[in-house]
């Protein structure tokens, strides 16, 4: 900075006290290099700051009075615009927290010291308000703990800044050879050195960073300071030069013009020049430059009318301290140009397209749209600034006059917590008081008024003295003021309204129409201003034309229209080809007369000839248009002045205008890829501006002009975080009136066939009205079922327009548009497949397209290609592969004419293309092998993406690709080994890529940790699986420079619990789940909404499972009361659902959440059963049958809990999960009433009624209907049939899910289950029923062999595997299997095994807690099961060392190697069970059965643990469907040797009482094997008794008498 711009601390008013003591004669201490110190930093003192050494006080070996009495001195001395340094050099000590200096006669008994807080006592009550301590001592950087630290204000810094030697221990002494301190060595090079990036004056921060470099480099500790630090300039910097002037002309090329549009607005933007001229606003620039030294935040409001030059004076201030700045790394500048009021969110939608926000960044958090893309604004802006100082130029003169309504719009800005510290500068046309919910200072208002007379003539000599404005044109006259004498009027002191006048005066000297120019000249000009003089150039060369038809044809609308259309987008570029190619007049000849005429200008630009209105005559054009609308008659001025007396009315150029709009717009994009430079963005912000101009009429009018643009503005933001327009508010006014124009320009009738309310005929307009639609249907807010429909709805309309437009009419940006918002807003609302006929209607269209453009139009075959891949999406989701493979092989013909990438830009698209594409194979491919390689090479693609990323923008998006194609890998891959080398690949390149993990952005981290996640939680190690949590935890927790997403942080921690957990460390595991639970809580207080709730409540119900408490078992005929750790979480639950109560806006995560929340509730209570039966299921059990009052309570309960969904589909709508909710809740009902109710046959007998499933299947159907071929609506129905034992259509069903599946865990985890159906099928569905099972069977080995890999459903995959094996009558390798069940199942039965393999397990010293522990397994007191444990390890548990033997191999691929690990998965237990029992069947083998048997009372274990006492039917039906096999086997009523739990009774009355309780409560196709075993049971029982009878009567006949 300059001297003349930045504050300093004034030598005349300052004092300096350099304080040093070199020797301790009490301590036996030396510091001979102080005396040095104080003789040279007295010199540097008066070289470097100008300080007269009589101000400089030095004082060596001072005493305790002496460091208090020279400093209350100076002080006294010290000018308010002056500074107190007190420098100290010697030995200090810490007396508890405080620092304390050592004064020469310091000795060993304490009472000598001098604490540093007594310099603040003697400098206070002085003028001294700026205090600067540097210590060169011990423990230095302590002495902050003692200083004021007074917050710093815009003419207000005060306080005390401290520059210590060392944050804390010994400071270094000087070498043998040295003569300064290393610290005072450093200073002394900075204030003799400077500072090459730093201003003209440094100020004590810039000295002491530039220090501490110096000590670095030389070996030394870094120093320390104070949160305290001056702005203002302290010494001189020798290493500062001057920068050089630029003069740039005034006015800057309007933005859009071809050297400028390539460029972003946002942070690529440069600062902007000096402005050249530039007049006046002396005191006015002084404030502005004073704000922007500000060091908190701020808000400086520039308020004037128009035309006072706001923007030109904040660009002027930004300049200027730019150029006092020198190096800007610390200070980011981001403009935000308001172009019009009417959008939904004026201010965030452009900070939104600044930023580069689409609505694709917009992370749905389970809040409020508007407010998920503010907080996603908030994290972009965040990681864009990257700790500067953000600098933000709102320019919001369109945003209208009412402050009110400003004030609204800036404060939804403002309220962004990252502009807590921002400098915003606003320029407003009314004064508003905006402070950012007072976090920000409001700054005295900078008011720009007219310039003085002196001050406007001086600009008028230097806008003439440019070659830009007449080249040194002369105005007789002016000099001598009589300009004001004439025309005394302020408006024409406004700089605009100069500028206009002079423009307009140069035109008439060019044109020869004024020989020598004099001030009464230049008073016309600024009066009549250029309307009639840019209506008689229009008439000169026949561009004044509205129509261009003849003969009665209305044609194509005229050159007047089109330049009118062209001047209120203020500041576009057309190329000469394309003006000829509208048709309109505007040929190369009478451009060139036009551009003689200055109605037009001129440049080239690589080759192309590029034009722009003047500003004379877009500001003609536009105030012509705009005032027809003020009135007619002489109110009417401007438009009489067009056209020379005639007056123009709004009906008379609306309609050509539109028309003309339409046509120059889409022409402009459609030429985009021939003409680059003319990019989207600013044919975009060129709409926006004319809306924004018909805003600033502020009167109704000109309809189908109003519609054209928005529905333009609206079709082309398929991706912006915001709707730039509201399309409800532009509703078409249809008028029956003829619309007429000037003398010169009539104009036909318009054409019969056109309709009265469109407003363009234009072939493509179509399309654009449809995809205005669309985008407005996606952004809808409402029931999600009528916004979903109203969406679809929207995409056919749309699809049909594209199919019948004219080819070229389809714009690249315009397709790309929709095609987005097809996509985005297929994903936000659920429309899954619905959105399948209209891809495929348009699809075709778009591929002839692309195919007959070729090469040329590499953007239409980008497009087309993405529709396509898109397209095949939802056919594979829809399971039609045929239709899929056809339009793949399309999206690859089209690629293959992508040309040769030129640029880098090219090239990104090309892999990008590339990647999609090979991911879109991938999905489609059948072998596992070809999927793997596949995304192999589509990872390739995206990691030389990265590679050649060079900004951290396309680092990023990279990055997110990178990590999403390798998960999908991830999911495919076979082994843990492979997916571990993928995962550890792509962190070493994006290490690579990025330079650090520190460096990686909050988003990067999120995806890293996704993939990790997905790769460690395949790892069948525990020990190896938590050594890589934990690994994972620190990369992606360590601390960066960009914060971490919330919630990542409670993800990641609870997967270190459950690994933890696996390696049987409780206590660490439910510490770190209640780390996981406070960090969800955090990221909920810092972004609230329905998925930070949900995985709050979701962390709190698992930790709660972990650490619960004992339950008290209940008294006699009470109910099972609610365990404590339920009442708190259910507490939790009433909190949230109120707060959903009252959320106005909800989107499906609300949805999921409030399910959520309702299942999480009937869990603790039970099913219908438990819940409507206070006396307790065991009780129930008891009793074995359910009685009248007790199906009246099951109906209360469903009554209840149907009408909370019923409540939940009138506020949120219908939705898979609300479809799974109810389809359990209503075949639970279904199934008791047809377990409870009975009636008389023809006999008049009492039998149980067939269940009726009918309510469930027409859920299902209406599900279907809604969605169609939705794979969650088809797992649904999967599901069903399975439950109810309908196996051959389950097959079927999870056939078309798997290739719906859109990875590899689903793909496998839908084959699971296809394959446990065929089991399913094989075991009880044939041979009853037909075909036979064999080729099924087959068909599932297959499966399984091509889809095996490691993972989380490894066990489930071989212990299927095995039973396939066994239908098929393969060999199986019994052994080892043999040998783990023999050691589990031990002598005493599965409990006692159990408990042995339990306690066998280790973890470091500690023995792991005994299944015998009640508060591991929350047993109730008074069980059956708790008497079991307390009789097999009472007193205390037994415990064996584990042998060598016992040391399983890390390979997990057989039943055993899983059966040593999970010996009490109860999903496990009982697949081993259904494999022995099957293989007991086959091979008529009794000692199988027994094994199964024990098996399944293990399951029967843990479901009386965790089901509060209770036993599914299934598990008891498959127990005694072992016992009775064993039992038949061995024609024995108690084939096990144990015990019958049934005292009194054998074990096949054990068997024929639970296949009763099992067939009284089932239903449907298993209540019938229920009793169908249970009569094979009874007829067994019966045979063993008789038998038993008989062997009874012979013995005793054989007995002697």
């Amino acid at each position: 900075m300059t001297a003349a711009h930045q504050p300093r601390f004034d030598p005349a008013q300052s004092r300096a006290v350099l304080l040093g003591v070199s020797s301790y004669p009490h301590l036996g201490l030396a510091v001979p290099a102080v005396k040095d110190n104080l003789t040279a930093l007295t010199e540097a003192f008066a070289a470097a700051w100008g300080l007269p050494k009589r101000r400089i006080a030095v004082v060596s070996d001072p005493t305790a009075d002496d460091l208090a009495g020279y400093v209350e001195d100076a002080a006294r001395l010290v000018g308010r615009d002056g500074v107190l340094v007190v420098y100290f050099a010697g030995h200090a000590v810490l007396v508890g927290r405080s620092l304390r200096l050592l004064p020469h006669e310091a000795a060993d008994t304490s009472g000598k010291e001098f604490p540093v807080d007594r310099f603040v006592a003697a400098a206070r009550g002085t003028d001294a308000q700026r205090c600067l301590l540097i210590l060169d001592c011990c423990h230095a950087g302590n002495a902050s703990l003692d200083l004021p630290s007074e917050a710093l204000h815009l003419d207000e810094d005060r306080g005390w800044q401290l520059m210590a030697a060392v944050r804390s221990g010994p400071a270094l002494d000087a070498g043998p050879d040295d003569l300064h301190t290393p610290f005072t060595w450093a200073l002394l090079g900075a204030l003799k050195h400077g500072r090459k990036d730093a201003p003209e004056w440094l100020s004590p921060a810039e000295v002491l960073r530039e220090a501490g470099e110096r000590l670095i480099d030389a070996g030394y500790p870094a120093p320390a300071r104070s949160p305290v630090e001056f702005d203002r300039g302290w010494v001189q910097n020798p290493a500062w030069r001057r920068p050089q002037r630029r003069a740039v002309p005034f006015p800057h090329r309007p933005l859009g013009s071809p050297a400028d549009q390539g460029e972003r607005a946002g942070f690529e933007s440069a600062w902007p020049a000096r402005q050249v001229p530039f007049a006046g606003r002396v005191p006015e620039l002084a404030r502005g430059g004073a704000s922007l030294r500000v060091p908190q935040g701020a808000v400086l409001p520039v308020v004037g009318p128009r035309h006072a030059g706001k923007r030109y004076f904040v660009d002027e201030v930004l300049a200027r301290f730019a150029e006092e700045a020198g190096q800007l790394d610390e200070v980011a500048l981001l403009r935000l140009d308001i172009p019009n009021s009417s959008a939904p969110e004026p201010v965030l939608g452009v900070l939104a397209r600044e930023l580069d926000v689409t609505i694709d960044d917009v992370t749905d958090y389970g809040m409020d749209y508007a407010d998920a893309v503010r907080m996603t604004l908030a994290e972009e802006l965040q990681r864009q600034l990257h700790r500067r100082r953000l600098i933000l130029f709102v320019e919001g003169s369109r945003l209208g006059t009412r402050p009110e309504a400003v004030r609204a719009q800036l404060d939804r800005l403002l309220k962004l917590s990252v502009f807590d510290r921002a400098l915003v500068i606003i320029a407003t046309r009314a004064e508003v008081q905006v402070s950012g919910d007072i976090k920000l200072r409001y700054l005295p208002v900078i008011q720009l008024r007219e310039l003085s007379e002196d001050e406007a003539t001086a600009l008028v000599d230097q806008v003439l003295a440019d070659p830009l404005y007449g080249g040194g044109l002369t105005i007789t006259g002016l000099a001598e003021g009589r300009l004001w004498t004439e025309l005394d009027d302020k408006l024409v002191r406004l700089p605009g309204v100069l500028h206009n006048g002079v423009d307009e005066l140069a035109n008439d000297v060019l044109n020869k129409r004024i020989e020598q120019p004099g001030v009464e000249h230049l008073v016309d000009a600024l009066l009549r201003r250029s309307a009639a003089t840019v209506g008689a150039g229009l008439r000169d060369v026949d561009c004044f034309a509205l129509w261009t038809g003849t003969d009665g044809k209305r044609g194509r609308p005229g050159a007047l229209a089109v330049l009118t259309a062209w001047a209120i987008t203020d500041g576009l570029w057309l190329s000469a080809e394309l003006l000829e190619a509208m048709g309109c007049g505007l040929t190369p000849q009478a451009t060139h007369h036009l551009v003689e005429a200055r109605i037009l200008t001129q440049q080239e630009h690589d080759g192309t000839l590029w034009h722009d209105l003047g500003r004379s005559t877009r500001h003609a054009l536009n105030n012509a248009l705009t005032a027809t609308l003020r009135g007619s008659g002489g109110n009417n001025v401007y438009g009489r002045a067009l056209v020379d007396g005639a007056e123009l009315t709004p009906d008379q150029l609306d309609e050509p205008v539109a028309e003309a709009m339409f046509a120059l717009i889409m022409a402009m994009l459609r030429q985009r890829q021939r003409h680059p430079a003319n990019s989207d963005r600013h044919v975009m912000k060129g709409v926006d501006r004319a809306i924004g101009c018909l805003d600033e009429a502020m009167v109704a009018g000109y309809p189908r002009l109003r519609e054209t643009l928005t529905k333009l503005a609206a079709a082309h933001s398929g991706d912006a975080a915001f709707s730039p327009v509201l399309l409800e508010a532009t509703a078409v006014v249809a008028t029956d009136e003829p619309v007429t124009t000037p003398t010169d320009a009539v104009a036909p009738p318009a054409e019969a066939d056109a309709p009265a309310d469109r407003p363009v005929r234009a072939t493509g307009y179509p399309v654009v009205a449809g995809a205005a639609r669309l985008n407005q249907a996606m952004r809808a807010t409402g029931q999600s079922q009528q916004v979903r429909e109203a969406f679809v709805a929207a995409a056919d309309a749309v699809a049909e327009a594209i199919g019948l437009a004219a080819r070229d009419a389809l714009s690249h940006r315009l397709l790309k548009s929709i095609d987005t918002a097809l996509f985005i807003g297929g994903r936000r609302l659920r429309a899954g497949t619905s959105l399948l006929p209209a891809r495929e209607r348009a699809a075709p269209v778009l591929a002839e397209c692309a195919r007959v453009a070729g090469g040329s139009r590499p953007d239409l075959i980008t497009v087309a290609i993405s529709w396509l891949l898109n397209t095949v999406d939802l056919q594979l989701t829809s399971g039609r592969v045929p239709a899929a493979r056809a339009t793949l092989g399309t999206a690859f013909e089209l690629f293959a004419l992508m040309p040769e990438p030129v640029t880098l830009r090219d090239r990104f698209a090309v892999l990008q293309m590339r990647h999609r594409l090979l991911c879109g194979r991938a999905r489609e491919q059948r072998t596992l092998a070809e999927r793997v390689a596949t995304l192999t090479e589509a990872t390739a693609a995206v990691s030389e993406g990265l590679a050649l990323s060079g900004s951290d923008s396309d680092r990023g998006l990279w990055s997110m690709r990178l990590c999403g194609v390798a998960t999908l890998l991830v999911a495919e891959q076979p082994t843990y080994a492979d997916q571990a080398a993928t995962g550890r690949r792509v962190v070493e390149e994006l290490t690579a890529a990025w330079g650090s993990p520190a460096r990686w952005p909050g988003d990067t981290r999120m995806y890293v940790w996704r993939l990790l996640h997905a790769v460690h939680r395949s790892d069948p190690d525990v020990v190896s699986q938590l050594e890589a949590a934990r690994r994972t935890m620190t990369l992606v927790l360590t601390d960066g420079e960009f914060p971490l997403f919330p919630g990542i942080e409670a993800e990641v921690h609870l997967f270190v619990a459950h690994c933890l957990r696996r390696n049987n460390r409780f206590a660490e595991a439910t510490t770190e789940a209640e780390v996981a639970l406070e960090c969800a809580k955090r990221a909920h207080e810092d972004r609230p909404g329905a998925r930070s709730l949900l995985r709050e409540l979701r962390i709190q119900r698992e930790l709660g499972g972990w650490r619960a408490e004992i339950d008290a078992s209940p008294r006699g005929g009470d109910a099972p009361r609610t365990r404590p750790r339920d009442q708190k979480l259910l507490h939790r639950i009433k909190e949230v659902q109120n707060w959903l109560a009252e959320q106005e806006h909800t989107t499906w995560h609300h949805a999921v959440l409030d399910l959520w929340c309702h299942r999480a509730r009937w869990s603790s209570e039970g099913n219908l059963l438990a819940a409507a039966t206070p006396e307790g299921v065991e009780r129930l059990e008891r009793r074995k049958r359910l009685r009248p009052e007790d199906l009246v309570d099951i109906r209360r309960v469903y009554r209840i809990r149907r009408d909370k969904l019923d409540g939940h589909l009138r506020r949120f709508s219908h939705s898979i999960e609300l479809l799974q909710m109810e389809v359990g809740l209503e075949r639970q009902y279904r199934r008791w009433l047809g377990v409870g109710e009975k009636l008389p046959d023809e006999q008049g007998v009492h039998r149980r009624n067939d269940v009726d499933n009918s309510a469930v299947w027409e859920l299902i159907r209406t599900a279907e209907q809604r969605w169609p071929d939705h794979p969650g609506v088809l797992e649904v129905r999967a599901e069903f049939h399975r439950y109810i034992w309908e196996y051959r259509q389950a097959i079927e069903t999870y056939r078309r899910l798997i290739v719906t599946a859109s990875d590899g865990r689903g793909r496998l985890r839908y084959g699971l289950a296809m394959v446990e159906a065929i089991v399913g099928y094989a075991h009880f569905g044939w041979p009853r029923n037909n075909p036979d099972p064999r080729p099924l069977l087959l068909e599932a080995g297959e499966l399984l062999a091509a889809e095996e890999r490691e993972g989380p459903l490894l066990e489930q995959l071989v212990i299927l595997r095995t039973r396939v094996d066994l239908e098929l009558d393969r060999e199986i390798a019994w052994s080892d299997v043999e040998n783990v069940a023999t050691e589990i199942m031990s002598n005493g039965g599965y409990i006692e095994g159990v408990a042995r393999m339990l306690n066998r397990r280790r973890s470091g010293d500690a023995m792991v807690t005994s299944l015998a522990d009640r508060g591991v397994w929350r047993i109730a007191e008074g069980s059956e099961f708790a008497d079991q444990l307390n009789r097999v390890f009472h007193p205390t548990p037994r415990v064996r060392l584990p042998a060598d033997r016992e040391v399983t191999d890390e390979s997990h691929s057989t039943i055993a190697d899983l059966l040593r690990e999970n010996f009490t998965e109860v999903q496990l237990l009982r697949g081993l069970g259904a494999v022995y029992l099957r293989m007991a069947e086959l091979r008529r083998d009794p000692e199988k059965a027994v094994k199964a048997f024990h098996f399944f009372d293990g399951c029967r274990v843990f479901q009386q643990v965790h089901l509060a006492g209770r036993v599914t039917p299934v598990t008891m039906f498959l127990m005694a469907r072992a016992i009775l096999l064993a039992a038949q086997l061995t024609s024995s009523a108690d084939p096990i040797a144990e015990p019958c739990p049934w005292e009194g009774h054998s074990w096949l009355e054990y068997a024929e009482q639970r296949l009763q309780a099992s067939k009284d409560q089932s239903v449907g196709e298993f209540g019938k094997q229920c009793s169908h075993f249970h009569k094979e049971t009874s007829k067994l029982l019966r045979t063993v008794q008789a038998r038993q009878g008989m062997e009874k009567m012979a013995s005793q006949r054989r007995r002697p008498r």
